[in-house]
């Protein structure tokens, strides 16, 4: 017989487990027996408590929802002005593209709630973001179908979370 760090084997007669299988078949036992029995030698409770529940995710405070806001309108504003700048068309000839479009309707708006957000108060940043949420969970979705946003596990957290799933979005907006 081999005795391994996390099981047996016997090579005469081919039994192999683990030490409640071992424990059972030396002393004639079930495993539950045998478990009890190992708790029992070594002085270890054999009562296992119930798996804890898992954990809830918590509610963004207004001091976190305004700094997402924050964030998501610096980096929207970022890419704005890039493709304001970089999809700019070379000749009164060429078609517009859709980014610099996007940037000629959103800039102005979206840097007028950026400087705005400097003069509010954390809760009414909060409520703002509250009552808009739709308008940033589309300037979120612009950021990433462009390929402009930051890896930020909060970010993503908050708008893939159960509260705030598409459906649940079009009823708020």
């Amino acid at each position: 017989m081999k005795i391994y760090d996390n099981h047996f084997h016997c090579y005469a007669c081919g039994a192999h487990g683990d030490v409640t299988d071992l424990t059972a078949q030396l002393f004639g036992l079930s495993k539950n027996d045998a478990a009890e029995k190992i708790c029992a030698d070594f002085g270890i409770s054999s009562t296992r408590s119930p798996p804890a529940a898992p954990a809830r995710k918590r509610e963004l405070t207004n001091r976190e929802k305004a700094l997402l806001m924050l964030d998501i309108l610096t980096d929207y504003c970022c890419m704005l002005r890039y493709f304001r700048e970089h999809y700019a068309p070379f000749s009164f000839d060429t078609e517009l593209s859709p980014q610099f479009e996007e940037s000629l309707q959103k800039l102005e708006y979206a840097e007028y709630l950026w400087d705005s957000w400097f003069d509010c108060t954390d809760d009414e940043r909060a409520e703002f973001f509250t009552e808009n949420i739709g308008q940033f969970r589309r300037y979120y979705d612009s950021l990433k179908r462009y390929g402009f946003l930051r890896p930020d596990k909060k970010t993503s957290d908050f708008f893939n979370s159960t509260i705030y799933t598409s459906e649940k979005l079009k009823s708020i907006a």
